[in-house]
């Protein structure tokens, strides 16, 4: 394990996440589902880089682009049209961890992802990211590269199971994220798809 992986959630103070990749994951899956390969790399810039606004009810988003503004309702058919527009289609399973338990619970992970049993990659919260939110909880982040591939994203479901992971687990759209929906910010769930 590299001297970055070794380090423990718990005692990492100069970053808000730590990372592992497995590179022999290959990227081909993730763009199967965007039609020919044509989606919008200026329309993903500017999501990204959260070029937007919520309307007064929050029920819809407004992306400034360079032809004026975008109003995508927040609802799962809307945004699953710009996913696949914009090419923004990752997304993770979602694992919290109390400070207790959060260095095994990152171990087990790591060696997962490294031993391609999940998905491409995963993150976890630091310590640092804790005392800056306030709060006593680690999120741990089990990508996958493309949501729409449903068969892949419950069998990297299937695999946490494996791992003692059976609780109900949420899992997010990275749009979602970019687009800054979570509990309690639209009336949208942020969940994708739960299990």
């Amino acid at each position: 394990m590299s001297e970055e992986l070794s380090k423990m959630p718990t005692e990492v103070m100069n970053k808000q996440w730590i990372y592992v990749h497995n590179p022999n994951v290959v990227d081909e899956k993730k763009r199967k589902i965007v039609e020919e390969d044509k989606y919008d790399d200026d329309l993903a810039m500017f999501i990204v880089m959260k070029n937007f606004e919520f309307n007064k009810d929050r029920t819809k988003a407004l992306i400034n682009t360079w032809d004026g503004t975008l109003k995508i309702p927040l609802t799962v058919e809307d945004l699953d049209k710009l996913a696949k527009k914009s090419g923004i289609i990752s997304g993770k399973w979602m694992i919290y961890s109390s400070e207790e338990n959060v260095n095994e619970t990152w171990k087990v992970i790591t060696r997962a992802v490294l031993e391609g049993k999940l998905g491409p990659s995963a993150k976890v919260s630091t310590k640092l990211q804790a005392k800056e939110k306030k709060i006593n909880q680690y999120a741990i982040c089990v990508y996958t590269l493309n949501y729409f591939d449903i068969k892949d994203v419950k069998r990297v479901r299937k695999e946490l199971k494996k791992l003692e992971f059976k609780r109900s687990l949420c899992y997010k759209s990275d749009l979602y994220t970019y687009l800054d929906i979570y509990y309690k910010t639209t009336p949208l769930s942020p969940c994708r798809y739960r299990e």
